[in-house]
């Protein structure tokens, strides 16, 4: 499974930031990940929020059904 796939599978589950990806997954580069899936037609979410002194990137699966 190559990283852009173990990505989606993440996502396919549940929400992700870089730190998990690289944690969980092994992946550095998960908005390079992100970017490839999103040309591949899947509707992939940011979220910023603040984490002390940090922003941090969380990325969603849209499925359609959930407020964004």
């Amino acid at each position: 499974m190559t990283q852009t796939e173990a990505v989606l599978d993440w996502l396919q589950r549940r929400p992700i930031t870089a730190l998990e990806a690289l944690n969980h997954l092994g992946c550095f580069r998960l908005a390079a990940r992100v970017e490839e899936l999103r040309r591949q037609g899947h509707n992939i979410i940011t979220r910023e929020y603040r984490a002390g002194q940090k922003t941090v990137a969380q990325y969603y699966l849209f499925k359609g059904n959930e407020d964004v």
